[in-house]
């Protein structure tokens, strides 16, 4: 288009600016959205650590999660929909919602890991993303999917070594520990398509290793107060024996000590060799 005179010229810029005002205007209710949903994603998370480690029942604490995320669905969501309402405007908007996106689709994947015990999938995870008719508020994208759920196992790392205290705790870590680690062979083909997945990639083996150093102190742990109980008790035993002879009774306790010491010391070595 050809402008004849200052005024078209004029006007043709102020179009232009009224129409980049607009779409920061829209950008900053974005961020804000999306920054929402992160922060009530995050308190749903910390919510679910907390219920399910004390002595209430996991299905009280999923009940109560699921409720608060169907309200994240039904005001925030559906708030960026109104913001994006066609596909044009979601993938031009997309980096100012993606934090919150996969904030959302983390506490999402806890909560149906804690309800089924496997990792969500696709379809399953569109469904928080959709309206009660079940109509996607806006496109899923695969890569913000994968983003999002990769984050999970740094939470399932958390609720394993705060669950190895716990009754029964060793072996709930221990099957935690093992689908930790299937989640991170199956991501690590995406690597070279998926961009930061690399890195959350690095974030899982960590978790792993965290988990599997947690199994093994608490093994530690558990021999060394096993050990100590036995001792003192032989201890107590040898008291009136050497009553007269102090000094004794102290050789008595280090020669014993001693020997646990080695004991336990040739049992880590063992661990950590294997």
């Amino acid at each position: 288009m050809v402008y004849k005179d200052k005024d078209e010229i004029l006007a043709a810029f102020n179009a232009f600016r009224e129409q980049f005002d607009a779409v920061n205007d829209k950008r900053e209710r974005l961020i804000k959205s999306s920054r929402e949903v992160t922060i009530q994603s995050k308190r749903i998370i910390f919510l679910l650590h907390r219920l399910v480690t004390s002595d209430s029942q996991d299905d009280q604490a999923i009940e109560a999660a699921e409720k608060k995320l169907n309200h994240i669905r039904t005001t925030l969501l559906s708030e960026i929909h109104k913001e994006v309402p066609t596909p044009d405007e979601f993938w031009l908007h997309l980096r100012s919602i993606s934090p919150g996106i996969q904030e959302y689709l983390e506490a999402v994947s806890y909560v149906h890991f804690l309800k089924t015990k496997g990792l969500i999938t696709y379809q399953e995870a569109l469904l928080w993303f959709s309206d009660d008719s079940k109509i996607p508020f806006f496109p899923l994208p695969y890569d913000e999917f994968l983003l999002g759920i990769s984050d999970v196992t740094g939470e399932l790392m958390r609720l394993a070594i705060t669950s190895i205290a716990r009754g029964g705790g060793r072996e709930r870590a221990s099957a935690i520990c093992d689908f930790v680690r299937r989640c991170s062979a199956d991501f690590e083909q995406f690597t070279p398509d998926v961009r930061e997945l690399s890195k959350k990639q690095a974030v899982t083996k960590q978790s792993i290793r965290k988990i599997e150093e947690g199994e093994s102190c608490a093994m530690r742990t558990k021999i060394f107060l096993l050990t100590s109980c036995k001792a003192n008790y032989a201890v107590h035993l040898r008291r009136a024996e050497f009553e007269d002879d102090p000094t004794m009774l102290d050789e008595y306790v280090r020669r014993s000590l001693s020997s646990r010491g080695r004991d336990i010391d040739d049992y880590a070595g063992g661990e950590e060799g294997d």
